[in-house]
């Protein structure tokens, strides 16, 4: 899918190309890191 910036006078703007959810993968290694440090915590507290 892509978005149609035809209509801008700035050759940037029309140029520029969404990464869609490569974007994403930081915030996500991030959030599944400190989801899995925190499992790992609580399978140690409950033992």
């Amino acid at each position: 899918m892509s978005v149609d910036r035809s209509y801008s006078p700035y050759e940037v703007i029309r140029a520029y190309h969404d990464r869609g959810m490569m974007k994403w993968g930081a915030f996500a290694t991030g959030e599944l890191t400190e989801s899995k440090n925190f499992f790992e915590k609580e399978k140690k507290r409950i033992r």
